[in-house]
């Protein structure tokens, strides 16, 4: 399996990696999201989801721009 496709299989948990560290910002802030850490945490998280699978974050981050932008050529990666 190509870097590029193990990219595009990560995309699909990405979202809950996101809700986790969402839910961390809030713990500790009395239920209060801190969102100037939004941008950062998306970014640990798009790096942890590419630690993942053994890519590197901008792997990732292209992946995810792909399936918004380019659905059709993100789903002929994966083939």
């Amino acid at each position: 399996m190509s870097a590029s496709q193990r990219a595009c299989i990560v995309i699909d948990i990405l979202p809950l990696i996101e809700l986790e560290s969402k839910k961390r910002q809030k713990g500790g802030q009395g239920g209060i999201l801190l969102s100037p850490l939004m941008d950062q945490a998306k970014g640990k998280s798009t790096e942890k989801a590419a630690k993942l699978v053994n890519v590197s974050r901008v792997y990732v981050a292209e992946a995810k721009r792909i399936k918004k932008e380019m659905p059709n050529q993100f789903e002929n990666i994966l083939k």
